[in-house]
Order: structure tokens, then C-alpha cells, then sequence
């Protein structure tokens, strides 16, 4: 990257984000988060069925969700996306899916997101959106941007027994208040009030 360029002002899309621009190049920084536009007639999804992932990747921490299934023999995996690297012989409760459209998460009891890095995480907010549990590593957006409002972080992401101890747990646990999961992401990812942060923004240089 070319440190000399510096511009007026980094828009970020994360907290995360902006501490990396600023610590690393040394930019001025606002943070606006994705605009989403919800599906507000989006059903709550019950919580039964498998367990699902996206992408096959060492970033996104396929190698773990290969693990975590091999000590969860009774539980289901679904991984949807597109695939970084061949998988030669998945555990026999992992499926792999490739790229997917609809209803992704109807069928889900869980969201999983054991990442080694990530700048935000749209995903991991669509499935909180829909009434599906988030459980992700507490790295990056997660641990900066309280990303996980309904679910859990997983503190030692290498720690596999920490990440089978919070899907059990959260497979035990009833469903959330999911219109205040629902209020908080409709307020942080609303396209209008982010369209006056950026008004503001730009007015401040």
C-alpha cells in the first residue's frame, strides 16, 4: 500500500476498520456501517435444523468447522459458498452447498463464523436479522463493533472445546427478543440515517 497517499477522510465500515486505518496509515476516519435494506416481512426462523457456515476458506475458518463437526458427530453442517480450496474428504455430517440464493437461513438453528480475520461481517448480521444465533470468533468487528447481538463470541478461537461448549449451549437455550435484535440493526444499518452521517461528513471537511 502506498502510505504517502493520504486522503481527507477514510470512510469505514467498521470500528475495526477505522483503528486500522488510522494506527496503520495514520488517516482521519468516520465510521458509517453498510446500508441494508431489510426485508421486513423476513419470518423469524425457528431454531431447529443444521448448522451453517459460508465459504470454504482458511480465512473464514473452514479447517475449525471441520473440527468442531468431528467432535459434534450428531449435529449437522452446512457450508454454502464458494470454495477457496478443494475439500478432499469432508467429516460425513459436513455438506458442502456452493453458491446459494433464497432462504438461506430457514433451515438453520445456527449461524457459525469461526474467522481468523474479517472487517465486518454481513452475514453474521443477516442471520441475527432472520432469528438465527450467531456464534463467531471474538476477533476483529466482533470484539469491536458488538456484532453479536444474539448469540455468542468465542473468546479462544483455536479452543475447539470452546466453540462445541457454545453451540450446545445455545442449542439448550430458548429464542431471543428478536425485535430488539431487529431494532438495533435496523437503526446501525438504516440507508437514510447513513446517507446524513455521510452528508455530515463530507460537510465537516
Amino acid at each position: 500500500q502506498n502510505k504517502s497517499f493520504k486522503p481527507d477522510l477514510a470512510i469505514a465500515n467498521s470500528n475495526f476498520t477505522a483503528d486500522l486505518l488510522r494506527s496503520e496509515y495514520g488517516y482521519k476516519t468516520k465510521v458509517i456501517y453498510p446500508s441494508i435494506e431489510f426485508d421486513k416481512k423476513t419470518p423469524v426462523s425457528p431454531r431447529n435444523g443444521s448448522i451453517l457456515m459460508s465459504r470454504v476458506s482458511v480465512v473464514k475458518g473452514y479447517d475449525r468447522l471441520e473440527d468442531i463437526a468431528k467432535s459434534l458427530r450428531n449435529l449437522t453442517f452446512d457450508v454454502i459458498g464458494y470454495q477457496d480450496h478443494a475439500v478432499p474428504s469432508p467429516p460425513s455430517n459436513v455438506t458442502l452447498h456452493g453458491p446459494q440464493t433464497g432462504d438461506l437461513f430457514g433451515n438453520s438453528s445456527m449461524y457459525l463464523s469461526p474467522f481468523r480475520t474479517e472487517t465486518y461481517g454481513m452475514m453474521m448480521v443477516e442471520a441475527q436479522y432472520a432469528g438465527v444465533p450467531v456464534i463467531a470468533s471474538n476477533l476483529c468487528a466482533v470484539a469491536h463493533d458488538e456484532l453479536i447481538q444474539y448469540g455468542y463470541a468465542v473468546d479462544h478461537p483455536d479452543d475447539i472445546n470452546e466453540w462445541t461448549d457454545k453451540i450446545c449451549r445455545t442449542l439448550m437455550e430458548s429464542n431471543a427478543d428478536i425485535s430488539k435484535v431487529r431494532s438495533f440493526f435496523d437503526n446501525r444499518h438504516s440507508p437514510m440515517n447513513n446517507a446524513q452521517l455521510l452528508v455530515d461528513a463530507c460537510k465537516g471537511l
